[in-house]
């Protein structure tokens, strides 16, 4: 594996890792270029470095025990990285969930209900900086854990 895929897997794991795992926002301005988009299932597409470190900051308000791990050995192939994470946490602070507009929201604040997901990144890494990150994650799954959502059998 090349040199340059190998930054781009520690860039990748920085994010996951750091970025929302510890809420280390700050990195925001370092790992992304100042051109990216950042498209999920929950937060919609963010092109703003400002905006992407409010919704970590707000996130981990309504979630400060909030923590991230890989489930896999990110895979990487040039400037692509895939990466497989899981995150969990406990609604004990503001009524805020990143989610887009028409879908339920969490208007309670500290419910004290508990939430794990899974997610995969897909990241695009050029000159050490990420230029596009698409990610899934278990978004119904959380709404199902917060009671947002009941899915008929």
């Amino acid at each position: 594996m090349s040199n340059t895929a190998e930054q781009n897997k520690k860039v990748a794991v920085e994010y996951v890792e750091q970025v929302w795992g510890k809420g280390e926002t700050s990195l925001v301005d370092k790992i992304f270029d100042e051109n990216f988009k950042l498209t999920c299932t929950l937060g919609g597409t963010i092109t703003s470095r400002e905006v992407l470190k409010d919704k970590i900051n707000k996130l981990r308000a309504s979630f400060p025990d909030f923590t991230t791990s890989l489930l896999a050995t990110p895979i990487a192939e040039a400037s692509s990285v895939a990466v497989r994470y899981a995150a969990k946490g406990t609604h004990s602070g503001a009524a805020y969930l990143d989610v887009p507009e028409g879908m339920p929201q969490l208007k309670q604040e500290k419910t004290g209900k508990k939430i794990e997901l899974t997610g995969i990144g897909w990241f695009e890494i050029k000159g050490g900086k990420i230029v596009e990150l698409r990610e899934e994650e278990t978004a119904v799954e959380v709404l199902k854990q917060l009671g947002l959502l009941e899915l008929k059998q």
